[in-house]
């Protein structure tokens, strides 16, 4: 039972020391792998666009459950065109991001 304590002991006194003379080094990589800031600018555009665009389509999807399963309600109808409406403005925004980018470009020559 000492024998183990002490040797517990030893160790967490040890590990720490050990620990900070190895050296080490800190890398951070660019995610975007841009090298200029129009590039990174044009990337997270791109991606805020597809990610919008995306999220319109699964929308759709949901307008379409909604209408499906209307069945008369005019209830469940006009939710299902209100959601129908938003998934069309939802895909109309990121397709439009991404244009956006292209034209800014293009007008600015990068």
């Amino acid at each position: 039972m000492k024998k183990s304590f002490w040797f517990f002991v030893l160790i967490s006194i040890l590990s720490p020391a050990s620990a900070l003379a190895t050296p080490f080094t800190v890398s951070v990589n660019n995610p975007l792998s841009s090298g200029t800031l129009n590039d990174a600018i044009s990337k997270v555009a791109s991606g805020v666009g597809d990610i919008v665009a995306g999220a319109g389509i699964v929308a759709l999807l949901v307008a379409a459950i909604f209408f499906a399963t209307a069945a008369g309600n005019e209830e469940q109808y006009k939710k299902a065109k209100k959601a129908l409406i938003y998934a069309v403005i939802g895909i109309a925004v990121g397709v439009g991001a991404n244009i956006l980018v292209l034209v800014i470009r293009n007008i600015a020559g990068v």
